[in-house]
């Protein structure tokens, strides 16, 4: 089987470096990469050599910093904060204000005066940004990156993350 790991720093490999090393050692094809190699980190890409002789590893992931790139981290930012309107979150003030201070752009900070919605009006708005994320055309190079890995199975950490 072909397995992709895909982390946002090398860091991440002190979390699934024993389940990485075993399913090499069961003959299944591992590759490693990562969304990003932030200097100052305890790991660098450099980490990853240890690896190269059981599992492939294929650096950094290719990064949109184009148009769409950009457009796609703005409506993620905006898709984070809304969900903040629910009722449910209506006690979560600390979490709504980071994610306002960590992702969400300046120019959509009036948001913030909206303190509440309906349940059916959250989904509503959810549902038009999901469609409006739909609608964003794929990166070529990210296309080109996983048909070139071709895994079985994709493994993302963290899967979450903000925008």
């Amino acid at each position: 089987m072909k397995v992709l790991f895909l982390m946002e720093s090398p860091e991440y490999l002190r979390f699934f470096d024993s389940a990485i090393e075993e399913m090499a050692a069961r003959g299944h094809a591992v590759a490693i990469a990562v969304t990003s190699d932030r200097t100052g980190k305890p790991v660098g890409l450099e980490g990853l050599q240890q690896y190269a002789a059981r599992v492939r590893v294929l650096g950094m992931v290719p990064q949109h910093d184009g148009f769409w790139g950009s457009t796609t981290h703005r409506l993620h930012a905006v898709m984070d904060f809304a969900r903040y309107f629910h009722p449910r979150f209506a006690a979560a003030v600390a979490l709504r204000a980071r994610i306002k201070r960590k992702v969400l752009p300046a120019a959509y900070h009036w948001l913030d005066a909206v303190p509440r919605l309906s349940p059916g009006m959250v989904r509503r708005i959810e549902r038009m940004l999901m469609a409006c994320d739909r609608a964003i055309p794929p990166y070529p190079p990210m296309v080109d990156f996983l048909q070139e890995a071709a895994p079985d199975v994709l493994l993302v950490s963290p899967l979450v993350d903000a925008a």
